[in-house]
Parts: C-alpha cells; structure tokens; sequence
C-alpha cells in the first residue's frame, strides 16, 4: 500500500506521500468537509462529556479509532496537548456559559447563536482572520519604516550605505519577489536579511546556509546586532526567532517542513533567503544533493524568497535559476562589482624551493604587518598544507582535519589571535569573517577563478588595504603570455564553425526570445533589440507574449473589482476596537472565544535574545502601531496582488514536479 501511495501521489501532485501523510490528509478532509457533523453531538440533557462513543467509521477507514485520530492526525496548529477536538468544542460551550453568567461582553446578546441544537453544524471561529490580518499589517509596516535610521540604530550613528544595498533593501522591503543579490564578499548581504528581521516585532525569516562555519559566525553578528537568532535543532523545535539558521540537508526534512507549516499556519513566516545560493551549482547527485532540492522545495512556499552571493557570474546565471527553477525580473537582480577596491591583487615569483618561498614571504609580511594582522596561506593540496604546517608552526585547516567540534576549535584559536597564521584548503572560505586578515597568499593550481575570488575575499573584510598574493615559479608569467598570444592567431577549425553555426539555429528555432533578436544579432551585429518594434511584423514568441500580457491585465482589472466590491460591503474593526480590548479585564481577554484578539507578543520578542518556547496563540501578533485601519484599499489590492503572483508561482512548481513525476 504505501508503495501505491507513494507511486500514485508522486505521479499526480508531484509530492512523494506516505501513510502517515495520507492519513494526516484523509482525516482532515473527512473532518472538515465530508461529514454533516464534524464534531459530536452535543445534547444538553446529556449528564457528562465523556467520549466513549463507538469510532468513527471515516477515522476507522484510515487504520486507526476515533480517539488515535482525533489525538494524532490532522490536528490544528490552535489546539493544545492532550486534547481532541470534540471535547475542545465541548469545553468552549462550558466557557460561553459562564461568560453568560458572569454578564462578560464576549458572551454576546444573541443566545440562540451560543447554543446550538445538537447535531447542527456549528460554524468554527478560528484565528485564520487575525492571521491575514497581522501578516498584511507587518507587510504595510515593513514598506514605512526609514531603513537608513533603522540602519543606524542597528550598526551605529556612522553607518552607511555601501555598494547595492540601499536599492536591495528598497525591493525587499516592498516586499518583492524573487529578488537577485551579487555583491562582493564582505560587501554587506547579510544585511540585506538582517534589517528586516530586526524592524518588525514578530514574524520570521528562513536563512538557509550551506556550512556550519558559516552557521555560527551568522548566528554570533545576529545577536551582537540585537536579533534573536536560532540555529535549527529537530531536538527543540518549538523554539522560534526573528531569524532561524538552517542547513540544505535539514531543509529537505519532515521536520523542518512540519515546522514552516507551523510558521505559516500562525502566519509569521515572512521570508526564506539562501546565502551563499551559487553553491548549488556545485550540488551533483554524489556531493550534496540536496543542496539543489532545498531551493525549489522553498519556493512552494509562496513566501518571499532571496537569493545572496557574491560568486555568480553572468554565465553561470542561466544554469543556476534552472537548478532552482525560478525566474527573476530585471528589476529585482541586483548586480555589482565582486573584485574588491581595498585588496592589490599581484602575482609574485620565486626561484626557491616552494615550501622556502611560502615561509619567506610569509615572514616579510608578518613584519609588514603587525599583530592583530592575520595571514591565510591557501593551496589545493593536503600534503602542501601538512608539508606548511610544519614548516610554518602554525594552523592547519582541511576537510579532514578532524570533527566539525575540532574544526571550530582551529577556527576560534585561530580568531583570538593564539597564532596569526593559518594554512587551508577551501574548506576555510565561506563563513570567514574576520577583519584584519592583511595578506591571502596562494600556492600551487588554483583551478577555477571564481573560487580564487571567494578566498581572496577573505582578506581587508573591515575596509583597509589588504594583499591577495599568487605565488608562482620564475618564468611562469612570461610563459603564459606567450601561449595566449599563441591561441590568439590560431585559426578557429571548420567544425568548431559548423557547431556554433548549428546552435545559432538551434537558439533561432528554440524561441525563448523574441525572433528578430537572433537575426538582427547575426545580420547585423545589433544587441540592444527588446522585441519585436512599432511598424514590424510580430514574431510568434512576441505575440504570444502580448496575449499573455493583455489576459493577465484583464484578471487583474477583474480582480481589484471583485475586491473592491467586497470591501465595501465589510465593516472592518476600528483601532478604538481594538484599543479598548487592551483595557479589558484579564479574564475577559483570556476566555473569550467568541471574540478573538490578536494578543501582545513584545515579550516574545524583548525579553531575550531567543525567542521564548510559547504557545500558537501567542504568536499571531501584528504591530501595535499598525491596525487594519492603517491599510487602504489600495494597499489590498496591492498585498493580494503579490500573494496572488506568488501562489502562481507555487502551482506552476508544483505543476514541474507533478511533470517529472509522471516522467519518473
């Protein structure tokens, strides 16, 4: 059965269930629509509320009792421990009642709608209208706020601005979706993540990092910034914070989907942003696979999602939104310069011995640059690092070094200065943010040129001159020029020529651009063509593209009329409202189920710097400067606008996988 289940669900929705999914899933559907009672009959003549009623046969269907169903499967993320919701309907009838005999003002004035005949299908309250509402009050609040004053009280009076970041943050914070950033390293993405978390009081931010060294050095400039930052444990996942930590491989798990489930039930889920995102163009099906799953998985969620790194080059750009399967706007990648201003790049030759040469030059900087001054010695060999090492007396870093304990250990001594040089492997890169590293020398092939740019970037991270040093045998610059010079004149062969003559074709025929592009390019050698333009014949590819748009027009014209028929016929709650529910007695805030609020959850955030183990209900929170009186219709239309884009997004995902599925 469950290989069926397993078979059939990936073949249609593209998601691989088993039977405890399928029962989550029957139980639910059962419960909430098939029945003409989903709860027990309450009569009120009946003496007690015990539940030894016969089970359920639409629970029995699923292999298990009614109480095993109502204790386990499809149970909301509201209820508490220990209780089935029957006898939680029960115990609010109980509660209305003493609400009536107390004269509270949540009992209400119409009695017939508090009791209801036994086996009348009550209508539910939930809190899924406070959810929307205090995700569309945050979303409105996070578009007001001053990010260069909200900068300063994060990183000081004289912080600016550097490089793509104000324009970055400008997008994010209208919430734009997906979004592009390639900055060089030690540029300042992580802020780009950073300043939003910490503006708004609740909600959370998903930052999935592909090392663990990476991980903590995140987690430590979180909470010295005042943000409350977690790294993912399965082991205590109730914990929640304004930023969560967590690698690819996790990612992919049933718990850690259990747990965006929860975020989004209680709608605190705001952002999912993946640092260091061209790793996975390294991910193959023998190196971290699920590197590269991680990243579509994410994108079902239909949340805001942001891309971060400085190692994507225009080539490679293509490849990665296919892994991830995604696209991307112009006006939402944002592009800089990744060669860094501070560091002096130079090649240095020698005519010694290498291991002679590295300690030599070594030394002339260790003296050119005085303690705190720190030097990483790089080299893509493990017998050079060793060889190194011992020369040197310093650190070693490499994969295998030790335990990822051991690793950190290195890492730590090597940061408070217990020894200021360390020689690595490229396993001591992403994560490595330290200020004063003065000198990145290179020894040995270095085999691909982004990944130079990533180690070189370690150094002058806090803004001053710094040196990124290749140290190479005499005579091996002039040699390579003269081989260049040598590939230069030769003659490019006839089947090279038929290749790229074919693929041009190949790209004509392919229509993934409008047509006139590839012959105006070809014909004429012109690059600036957009489309096909005033007074011309459209191209297939552009007139498909015009009735895409014009029909997209039309639902979206549709849609702010329905919409705005609707609001005009909703009273929505006044902020006097929710003000006065401020002033209420406590017993009458606590059990007033009939009346729901959107509780207070500043301690949630304030009082330490993790947030605190608290129950779902006290984490559907909106800000108190921000009711719903503070959105106007506009701003609805424009909160549907991008929620409705983004649900397009998660179906047409959701449609490749139930492809790939059926291909499978």
């Amino acid at each position: 059965m469950r290989k069926i289940i397993q078979k059939a669900s990936m073949r249609w929705i593209g998601v691989k269930l088993n039977i405890s999914a399928w029962r989550q899933i029957a139980i639910a559907i059962s419960r909430r629509y098939c029945k003409d009672s989903p709860f027990q009959s309450e009569d009120p003549n009946q003496d007690d509320i015990n539940e030894d009623t016969d089970d359920d046969p639409w629970d029995l269907q699923t292999g298990h009792g009614t109480h095993v169903a109502g204790m386990i499967y499809a149970r909301e993320l509201m209820e508490g421990s220990n209780v089935v919701i029957s006898r939680r309907e029960k115990f609010r009838q109980v509660s209305q009642e003493w609400h009536k005999f107390w004269q509270f003002g949540s009992a209400g004035t119409n009695t017939e709608e508090a009791s209801v005949n036994a086996g009348q299908k009550r209508k539910r309250v939930t809190s899924e209208g406070n959810t929307k509402d205090a995700q569309m009050a945050r979303w409105k609040r996070l578009q007001t706020i001053d990010i260069r004053e909200e900068m300063k009280q994060m990183l000081g009076d004289d912080a600016e601005f550097r490089g793509l970041q104000e324009p970055a943050l400008e997008a994010i914070m209208k919430n734009k979706s997906p979004i592009l950033v390639v900055m060089g390293t030690g540029a300042g993405k992580s802020l780009l993540f950073q300043l939003p978390a910490r503006s708004q009081k609740s909600g959370t931010t998903i930052v999935i990092v592909p090392l663990k060294s990476l991980e903590r050095s995140m987690h430590e400039r979180c909470q010295k910034a005042g943000i409350s930052c977690i790294r993912w444990d399965p082991q205590q996942r109730e914990r929640m914070a304004q930023i969560v930590l967590v690698q690819p491989e996790a990612v992919v798990g049933k718990m850690f989907a259990q747990y965006l489930n929860k975020l989004q039930g209680l709608g605190q889920l705001d952002r999912i942003v993946i640092d260091e995102c061209h790793t996975v163009l390294d991910s193959k099906p023998d190196f971290r696979p699920n590197m590269r799953k991680a990243g579509a998985l994410m994108l079902e969620r239909g949340v805001q999602m942001i891309y971060l790194t400085a190692t994507l080059s225009p080539n490679d750009e293509a490849e990665f939104l296919d892994i991830m399967k995604v696209e991307i706007p112009d006006d939402c990648k944002f592009r800089g310069c990744t060669s860094r201003p501070n560091i002096a790049y130079s090649v240095v030759e020698h005519d010694n011995e290498p291991t002679e040469a590295v300690c030599q030059l070594v030394a002339e900087k260790l003296e050119q640059y005085p303690s705190p001054a720190k030097i990483i010695v790089y080299s893509s060999s493990i017998e050079t690092i060793e060889e190194l090492g011992r020369a040197l007396s310093c650190h070693m870093y490499y994969e295998d070094v030790g335990s990822a304990k051991e690793k950190d250990e290195i890492q730590q001594q090597w940061g408070r200065a217990d020894g200021r040089v360390v020689v690595a492997s490229n396993a001591f890169g992403l994560g490595i943010d330290e200020p004063n590293v003065r000198a990145v020398i290179h020894v040995g092939p270095i085999h691909q040129l982004q990944n130079y740019g990533q180690e070189s970037g370690r150094g002058g991270r806090d803004g001053k001159r710094s040196e990124a040093i290749i140290l190479v045998e005499t005579g091996r610059q002039e040699a390579l020029q003269a081989q260049f010079r040598r590939q230069a004149v030769r003659r490019v062969s006839a089947m090279d020529k038929a290749r790229i003559e074919r693929e041009k074709v190949n790209r004509f025929i392919s229509g993934e651009r409008c047509r006139r592009i590839h012959l105006d390019q070809e014909m004429d050698g012109r690059t600036n063509r957009i489309r096909c333009e005033e007074g011309e014949e459209r191209c297939d590819v552009c007139w498909k593209d015009d009735e895409a748009a014009a029909e997209a027009d039309a639902l979206q014209r549709a849609f702010a009329e329905q919409e705005q028929r609707l609001d005009s016929a909703i009273d929505m709650p006044s902020s006097s409202m929710m003000q006065g529910s401020e002033n209420a007695s406590p017993s009458s805030s606590i059990n007033a189920p009939s009346s729901m609020e959107l509780p207070d959850i500043s301690r949630f955030v304030n009082q330490s710097p993790l947030y605190t183990t608290q129950s779902p209900s006290s984490v559907t929170s909106s800000d108190p400067d921000f009711t719903t009186d503070s959105i106007t219709v506009a701003d609805k239309h424009e909160y549907k606008a991008q929620q409705a884009k983004r649900e397009q997004q998660r179906k047409s995902i959701q449609r490749q996988n139930q492809q790939e599925g059926q291909e499978v």
